[in-house]
């Protein structure tokens, strides 16, 4: 089902994939509104969600609280870009770092006022394009973290927030930032970091749009990934028999 959101005063075409409203905007659509919104300052939440993302949102509660949040969710993974293809007659992927590397090339003058948010490993890269926050390593954080990258956002005048840390701590900590301070543009864009920064080989162009890409990441990274693969390939399992069986 088709579902129409308006996000302060531009209306967002959606459609809802397992518990998740994804956005039917592309990928230089989605780029331009981010854009808009940084320049209008006004807030908002923009969340690249993955296949794994929409397994998570369905198991655990917290998670799927955050990404609510979020004004949109873009079909970060081709799964997620067939189904919505199949529904709705076309779609595109808006994958985080090509999403990134859009909004990154525009040179639009917001971007003077941008922020990373990640981890030690990106830091050197991204410190040459605009303020990074190095968060200490560890699941949760708290009110002292929150308050500090608050306090460095209004410091900074910072207009756009980027969030590299993970599926379900970067929907988190950009759910809390936005929750406290509503006037920024967050986005959560996952490996965007890694991949930008050469801290991890990315997946060729062909074999992304073959759908491939999960595939080579398993390949790369076999002992991190396998745990989250197969989880993924029974939630597909137990998904597809609940539509065949009317349990939608």
């Amino acid at each position: 089902m088709d579902i129409i959101y308006t996000v302060k005063k531009m209306k967002v075409k959606n459609i809802k994939i397992g518990k998740i409203p994804i956005s039917t905007m592309g990928l230089g659509e989605s780029a331009d509104f981010v854009l808009k919104k940084a320049e209008y300052g006004e807030g908002l939440m923009l969340c690249c969600c993955s296949l794994n993302d929409l397994m998570m949102a369905d198991k655990d509660k917290e998670f799927r609280g955050a990404l609510a949040k979020a004004d949109i969710c873009t079909a970060d993974g081709m799964p997620l870009v067939w189904y919505m293809r199949y529904k709705n007659g076309s779609g595109e992927r808006v994958y985080g770092p090509d999403l990134m590397n859009r909004i990154l090339e525009s040179n639009e003058s917001v971007l003077k006022k941008q922020m990373f948010i990640g981890d030690k490993k990106n830091k050197y890269f991204f410190e040459k394009i605009g303020k990074y926050i190095e968060l200490p390593y560890k699941n949760v954080f708290n009110e002292n973290d929150y308050q500090m990258i608050i306090r460095k956002i209004r410091k900074n005048g910072t207009k756009v927030v980027w969030i590299g840390l993970g599926s379900k701590k970067q929907v988190i900590v950009a759910s809390e930032l936005y929750k406290r301070m509503d006037s920024c543009v967050y986005l959560t864009v996952g490996a965007a970091f890694d991949f930008l920064s050469g801290n991890k080989i990315q997946c060729p162009k062909l074999i992304r749009n073959l759908g491939g890409e999960w595939l080579f990441r398993w390949f790369s990274e076999p002992k991190r990934l396998t745990g989250r693969y197969i989880s993924i390939i029974k939630f597909v399992f137990r998904s597809s028999l609940k539509y065949i069986s009317g349990k939608k």
